[in-house]
């Protein structure tokens, strides 16, 4: 995994952003990049959770992941709906991620999946940790739940390709793999160099 991240503003809606918005992604943009894990900032009817994101937000930027924990449990606690309630846990779990804390990540990015069904990085990042810990069979139905909303997802295919491959379906994983590259060509270098495409 990424030790950089890249919290970001999310929006469950197909409106056109505002231009608060844009500044707020445009300072997201400064603050780090991540391939797998970023945090996210509700478009609630809660200021006070959307207040308590975006503090979590900057702590997490200084690493200062349990204040992060804490943050984003008073963002889920004050969410106005299921939406706000889901980003919380999915921040809280890519907080916890950073603080090792795998087992509580998980329950997290399962509870914001199950909150939202359609929020593709918290399916992404349950199997990404899930792969992370060795647990294949979970791992790769997280990544295909994420490939199932986003199937250009260059990391889940790479992912759950690697999975696939190592877990005897050569001929499935390679498809996924050779799918990255042609959506993304530098995703070879993110394929594991015992894999020959």
């Amino acid at each position: 995994m990424s030790d950089e991240t890249q919290p970001q503003e999310i929006s469950l809606s197909l409106k056109v952003p505002s231009r608060k918005v844009l500044i707020a992604c445009a300072v997201v943009i400064v603050v780090g990049i991540s391939l797998f894990f970023g945090l996210r900032s509700t478009s609630s009817n809660s200021p006070q959770a959307k207040a308590y994101a975006l503090q979590g937000i900057s702590a997490f930027k200084d690493k200062d992941y349990g204040l992060c924990v804490t943050l984003f449990t008073q963002e889920i606690d004050a969410a106005g709906n299921d939406s706000q309630r889901a980003t919380g846990y999915y921040n809280r779990g890519t907080a916890e991620v950073r603080l090792s804390q795998t087992t509580q990540a998980i329950a997290d990015f399962q509870q914001a999946t199950t909150l939202v069904k359609t929020f593709e990085v918290a399916w992404l990042n349950l199997g990404l940790t899930h792969q992370n810990l060795g647990h294949r069979v979970a791992a790769l139905a997280a990544l295909n739940k994420a490939l199932a909303l986003n199937p250009n997802d260059v990391t889940a295919l790479i992912n759950s390709g690697v999975l696939m491959y190592r877990a005897g379906d050569t001929a499935g994983g390679l498809a996924r793999l050779h799918k990255s590259v042609s959506l993304s060509p530098d995703a070879v270098s993110r394929i594991p160099k015992d894999i020959a495409l």
